[in-house]
């Protein structure tokens, strides 16, 4: 009898495992099953190159950053559109914003500087070749006050603004308006990532006043009405590597070549594997590290840099976008799940060639959120352990193509 459940048992786990490994529905495996024996082939890329696309819009990100880290500093921008007018009498005008993490080698306090804002400005900042921080604040005292963020990795922060900055921004007759405010850092060792305006923790103005005539006494809190992070990459990137980067978007192609399948070759499951050069890799640990692969109809040969044409059938088909994840130590994958479904409906396309394949297409599922370079070993590498590939496993259909 014991026996007996053993034999049970083990046949059970037999069954997950194979689940686990290619999780077919029981009508694919009917459907795949009457073709014979599946095959298992690795396809390495046979070529490749990354592209640097620059900086990346800030506007819509659930942080803020501010510090410095390697080859990045960053800085941030804020506006609040309800402000008290100038028939007030200001008694105190704080700013008040919330530390979520923090990223970077070693936790420790940001010394700053909050500056009044002399430009207007919007959510796409970042990416504005001309604008430029440093000539568009006031570095006047009269507008102008220093802080510390503390170095925790959460902590509200309170900076007392000068009460001067109200009548600035309101005396319109001098040609003043309300742009806002720019907090850079005078001393950092790390990157402080701030809730923004996109969170319900997100940057609060609080100013307390009487009006005049009237003593009674007012507190106003308002929240930020547009914010943007500046990020600046002072670095470069390493042409021994290639990358997939956030926050300064950087972009990775890969070929892969299918002439060596069958003619009638109809997939059952495919893998990824993209494996991580840490040396030049520079991993937020807050980020996501989810990162896209995409199709590209160009022909590798003639991709125009930075010029590409993503297949715009990722829009109405969910396979097109694949995600990425770090599975493994320093190995990018797909989740088990995801296998049979990428493999039948996205590779299978592109053997049959109902859908041209120039390249495929890494990037970071949000670019503007967080900084992270996630570094790639290429087809160039001397441990072809490390060289990207893709695993498919398939059967034969002996009559024709599906």
């Amino acid at each position: 009898m014991i026996k007996k459940i053993f034999l049970i048992l083990a046949i059970v786990l037999f069954i997950i495992s194979c689940s686990d490994s290619n999780p077919l529905t029981d009508s694919q495996k009917n459907r795949l099953s009457s073709y014979g024996e599946i095959r298992k082939d690795t396809l390495f890329a046979v070529a490749d190159t990354f592209i640097v696309s620059g900086k990346v819009n800030t506007g819509n990100s659930p942080k803020l950053l501010i510090g410095a880290f390697k080859s990045f500093e960053t800085r941030f921008l804020l506006k609040f559109n309800n402000i008290p007018p100038d028939s007030v009498l200001i008694d105190s005008l704080k700013l008040i914003f919330n530390v979520i993490s923090n990223f970077g080698n070693g936790i420790n306090p940001i010394t700053g500087t909050a500056y009044m804002v002399l430009q207007e400005w919007d959510e796409n900042v970042n990416t504005d070749p001309n604008w430029d921080y440093a000539s568009n604040i006031d570095l006047s005292p009269f507008t102008s006050k220093n802080f510390e963020i503390p170095a925790n990795d959460s902590a509200q922060v309170i900076i007392n603004l000068p009460d001067s900055l109200l009548s600035v921004w309101n005396d319109t007759t001098s040609g003043n308006r309300n742009f806002g405010l720019l907090l850079n850092f005078t001393s950092a060792e790390h990157i402080k990532e701030i809730a923004s305006s996109e969170s319900v923790l997100g940057p609060r103005l609080v100013s307390i006043y009487r009006n005049v005539g009237n003593d009674s006494t007012i507190r106003d809190t308002s929240s930020a009405s547009i914010d943007a992070s500046l990020i600046d990459f002072l670095g470069s990137f390493n042409n021994d590597s290639l990358y997939v980067s956030a926050g300064y978007a950087a972009h990775t192609f890969f070929k892969f070549n299918f002439d060596s399948l069958p003619e009638n070759t109809i997939v059952s499951s495919v893998n990824f594997f993209f494996e991580q050069d840490t040396i030049n890799s520079i991993i937020n640990t807050n980020h996501s590290q989810t990162i896209y692969v995409r199709n590209v109809i160009t022909d590798f040969s003639e991709l125009k840099i930075p010029y590409f044409e993503i297949d715009s059938s990722f829009t109405s088909n969910i396979f097109y976008i694949v995600p990425l994840t770090e599975k493994n130590n320093n190995q990018l994958s797909l989740d088990n799940i995801r296998r049979a479904e990428v493999g039948q409906y996205f590779i299978q396309s592109l053997i049959n060639k109902e859908i041209n394949h120039g390249s495929f297409y890494l990037q970071y599922q949000n670019e503007g959120y967080d900084i992270s370079v996630y570094a790639l070993h290429g087809v160039d590498s001397p441990q072809i352990e490390q060289r990207p590939r893709m695993v498919i496993e398939y059967f034969i259909n002996p009559e024709t193509r599906i």
